[in-house]
């Protein structure tokens, strides 16, 4: 008996456990159901967001989302959770799916954003950051453009006098203005003015002016005064004058255009301007080593500029010296990845991002072409060469299928005798390239005799020939003598072959 009541006490403690426990998790079940606080939330966020934890405060501005009372603050609380994803997407290491992913929700909260509601200034800002970002990285005439135009329009309305704006807007309505005319004319010129006019010490607003008035084919009287007018306001920006002695020199007056650099370079000693045209000007006149010390003295001025590094590794690549324009790619890479690191410490835009990102890739572009020159030069150090190609093949990838990853796969696949594969990447390259690219035709022309195919070799043979800047190419005449000895026509070789 005694045992059958100690029995039923533990039932009973058990069974008060269990309705405690039940107790609590009712109790927690409706704490959670209880409104929470969006700003506190929003500034858990905030904190986080200052701490690049970005997993952590996209959490906690979803809450703030979710919580928020009025579409005011849900359109403040989506705008900071797109400037997560645009950070977080510039976290190193990342793959190229995952940015991709990051950025087009970083898009797809700045429409949110503006549909909750269309004051909202900074959001309008950073969607035309966004649009504005592929007008640049495109460079040429995309539905971008005029999307970009109906943005800007919208921002010029919360921001009647941003001078940047107007001055996007009227690179935007100049792009435009070339296929459609109308009044996309007028409005570039407009707006370019205008940003002059809020701004008169912006060197990028005059030039933008002065080349829509050039590339509008206005009359010369207009541009040089609209020249000598930028000189006057800002006589001692060594961009407006290296900008006047270019137009100076492609009129031929040679010893003035010398003379505005010059001043350029006593005036602004601290800018590369002066420098790189220069530069610009000595290679015109085939003096390379010259140019180069220009060249040398603009990148101690500003070791970010990384076009400084293209120009000089180039010289050195047209010169022969393969293994100094390789180590001056690899510098311009360093440089891009001390800025990278900056980057992180500070707020950069994506217009900031994908120029730094550009940069990389074409500085990775070029070095891989140097690569397969020192390959030829030296087949002893293939295999470490092609390893270093690789790694530069790597950072092409990031961008996906573009034909500069293709042609740079496809010529790996050549030196390594995979001849069908190396013929459908190198053919898949010149498609999406869309124009002549020497190298991958070359390739492509000996790939085709290898297949015994020597009629494709001569299609792309014969189009360079016809071009003006390929029609007295030695590699191009060379290699239509072969075809021709091919074909037994050893008078029409021998032409080539003296031409060469």
């Amino acid at each position: 008996m005694a045992r059958r009541k100690k029995l039923n006490k533990r039932v009973v403690i058990l069974l008060i456990a269990f309705g405690m426990i039940l107790a609590v998790a009712g109790v927690i079940q409706y704490l959670r159901k209880l409104p929470k606080d969006p700003d506190k939330y929003a500034k858990m966020g905030d904190a986080y967001f200052q701490q690049n934890r970005y997993a952590e405060a996209d959490g906690a501005y979803a809450v703030a989302i979710s919580e928020a009372k009025t579409l005011k603050d849900k359109s403040e609380y989506c705008y900071k959770r797109s400037r997560v994803q645009l950070r977080w997407s510039q976290v190193p290491g990342m793959t190229n799916t995952e940015r991709t992913a990051r950025r087009s929700r970083y898009y797809d909260f700045l429409e949110r954003a503006l549909r909750l509601d269309s004051s909202n200034v900074e959001a309008q800002e950073s969607l035309c950051d966004y649009y504005w970002s592929r007008v640049e990285r495109w460079g040429r005439l995309t539905e971008d453009v005029g999307r970009y135009i109906e943005e800007a329009d919208k921002l010029l309305k919360l921001k009647p006098d941003d001078a940047e704006t107007f001055y996007r807007r009227g690179v935007a309505n100049a792009k435009m203005a070339g296929t459609a005319g109308g009044p996309y004319v007028q409005n570039a010129i407009d707006d370019c003015y205008r940003a002059i006019e809020l701004k008169k010490d912006e060197s990028r607003y005059w030039r933008a002016y002065i080349q829509v008035l050039q590339n509008l084919k206005w009359p010369d009287e207009d541009v040089e005064k609209a020249h000598e007018e930028s000189i006057a306001e800002n006589p001692d920006s060594a961009e407006l004058l290296s900008f006047y002695a270019l137009y100076l020199w492609n009129k031929g007056s040679r010893d003035e255009a010398l003379e505005k650099v010059r001043e350029a370079s006593v005036r602004a000693p601290n800018s590369p301007a002066g420098h790189l045209t220069l530069a610009e000007f000595l290679l015109k006149e085939h003096k390379a080593e010259e140019a180069l010390a220009a060249l040398e003295t603009a990148q101690k001025i500003s070791p970010y500029r990384f076009e400084i590094y293209r120009k000089m590794a180039g010289i050195h690549h047209g010169l022969g010296r393969f293994e100094k324009a390789n180590e001056i790619f690899r510098l311009g890479l360093e440089a891009v990845d001390r800025q990278a690191k900056e980057f992180e410490t500070k707020k950069t835009s994506l217009s900031e991002f994908l120029a730094l990102e550009k940069a990389k890739f074409n500085l990775s572009y070029f070095l891989a072409q140097v690569l397969f020159d020192m390959i030829e030069r030296n087949p002893e150090d293939k295999d470490k060469l092609l390893d270093e190609t690789r790694a530069c093949l790597k950072e092409l990838a990031r961008q996906g299928d573009v034909p500069q990853k293709l042609k740079i796969e496809g010529l790996i696949a050549a030196v390594e005798r995979r001849t069908n594969e190396a013929v459908d990447l190198l053919e898949r390259a010149n498609k999406g390239f869309g124009q002549l690219d020497a190298r991958s035709s070359v390739a492509l022309t000996n790939l085709y005799l290898l297949q015994g195919r020597p009629g494709q070799a001569e299609i792309i043979v014969d189009k360079f020939l016809k071009h003006p800047g390929y029609s007295k190419s030695a590699t191009f005449l060379t290699a239509k003598a072969r075809l021709l000895l091919g074909y037994k026509d050893y008078a029409g070789a021998e032409g080539f072959v003296d031409k060469a």
